[in-house]
């Protein structure tokens, strides 16, 4: 006889796992006093094995289960944040019990151990691994999963005769779209001595000690480091045609002897390859009507041969994208594609446009202002009705606004401490009304 239950939780928030039974029978009632847990078979998952999802709920193959263990098992899972939903069916077939897991999962993301200099990530994620048995180096937002990883970080930093707190942020990914959990030590004050990058062209570029002060002198952050490489050290290799560098994630050893470090000085050491260096071949360019292939190319400031200097690339997709914004098409895609070829170190770019509609203006709406600041504002708004939504001025005149009042106002005093904007398109007209607000 076959038994469906079912365990739900929320993302965001664990309440509690609820669980309840679809069915008139229970457990205790269709099996013996001696039913033993027999088989474990799992669905909708593939980032786990039964043996794992086992070990998690606390279950044990050949061991006599109940309806209450087997609702505790499933508040474990639920409780841990790695799934949105928890089901689980079971066969009675005698004295064994077949046990059927129904699982959905829940979004996960990559962590970073942000400054644990006395710990190699190898030896946390070990230790992790050997208590946890669904971490995979990935961790939900919220749920005891999480807790416990927390947890077992303290236990490891104790291990080595630190006594500090583990906590666990959410934050933007630097490599990539996307999040990623920072797990950071709160308590001991580690700053950096000094940085030694991995190559020599990062090494000896003046722009790195021009500011290396953001970065010398600071709390060590693995996280804040890697936000530095991509604002400072990645435009120089790209600048000099190396379009596939990678930096990769800061180590840190204690300053001072080795024998006797420093407790509180750290030298962060940056990994850093250079890959090769490429040439410009050719740009292509498809999708493309309201802008001629012939205008195009004047964005691009780089001829075929020379070094594929991707910072005045950068800067030329972006021209592209501002003059259509400025022509009206508001919602104009630009996506250049390189495809590197690393026999000859060439690499050509195929652009794919997608220019979508061109928008003209409607009407300015203004709230928040007196009719006689109203006046003024709608005085200096240069497009009437029917011209193109030129957003290139729209966003020149928003920072005016924000910035030097006084070319709009003059001498009248006006009071507002924000700007709002939102730009109101009619999809069947193709026109837009510019709405700002002042607070």
């Amino acid at each position: 006889m076959k038994y469906l239950f079912v365990c739900r939780r929320r993302i965001r928030r664990l309440c509690g796992a609820v669980c309840w039974l679809l069915g008139a029978t229970v457990l205790a009632a269709a099996q013996a006093p001696a039913a033993r847990l027999d088989r474990v078979s799992i669905l909708g998952t593939d980032r786990y094995t039964p043996e794992q999802i086992l070990q998690a709920t606390g279950l044990t193959l050949g061991q006599p289960v109940t309806r209450e263990a087997l609702q505790e098992a499933a508040d474990r899972l639920a409780q841990l944040g790695l799934f949105r939903e928890v089901r689980y069916r079971f066969t009675s077939v005698g004295e064994a019990i077949h046990l059927e897991w129904q699982l959905v999962e829940a979004p996960t993301l990559p962590v970073l151990f942000d400054n644990f200099p006395w710990l190699t990530d190898e030896e946390l994620l070990a230790a992790i691994r050997a208590q946890l048995p669904l971490f995979n180096g990935t961790a939900p937002e919220t749920g005891a999963l999480l807790e416990q990883i927390q947890r077992i970080l303290e236990q490891e930093l104790a291990r080595v005769g630190v006594s500090a707190r583990v906590e666990a942020e959410v934050m933007p990914r630097i490599d990539e779209d996307g999040m990623l959990l920072r797990f950071r030590v709160e308590g001991p004050s580690l700053n950096v001595q000094d940085v030694q990058w991995g190559h020599p062209l990062a090494a000896q570029a003046p722009r790195l000690r021009e500011f290396r002060g953001d970065v010398v002198g600071r709390p060590f952050s693995r996280y804040r480091l890697l936000l530095f490489a991509r604002d400072h050290v990645l435009p120089i290799y790209l600048a000099a045609g190396h379009l596939q560098a990678n930096i990769g994630v800061p180590q840190a050893r204690f300053a001072g002897d080795p024998n006797r470090p420093l407790p509180n000085q750290v030298v962060a050491i940056v990994p850093i390859e250079p890959g090769p260096l490429y040439r410009l071949q050719e740009v292509t360019w498809s999708g493309n009507a309201a802008l001629r292939t012939e205008e195009l190319k004047t964005f691009v400031d780089l001829q075929p041969g020379q070094i594929a200097d991707g910072m005045r690339l950068r800067a030329g997709w972006e021209r592209i994208r501002n003059e259509y914004a400025r022509r009206g098409y508001l919602d104009a895609v630009v996506r250049p594609e390189p495809v590197f070829d690393a026999d000859t170190q060439m690499v050509r770019y195929q652009v794919h446009i997608a220019e979508g509609s061109q928008y003209r203006f409607a009407q300015l709406v203004l709230t928040g202002l007196s009719v006689r600041a109203e006046q003024l504002v709608q005085q200096a708004w240069k497009l009437r009705p029917g011209d193109v939504l030129d957003r290139i001025y729209f966003d020149t005149f928003l920072e005016t606004l924000r910035t030097r009042r006084q070319q709009i106002f003059g001498d009248y005093v006006v009071h507002y401490q924000e700007v709002g904007s939102y730009l109101r398109k009619n999809e069947a007209t193709h026109t837009v009304d510019v709405l700002i607000d002042f607070k």
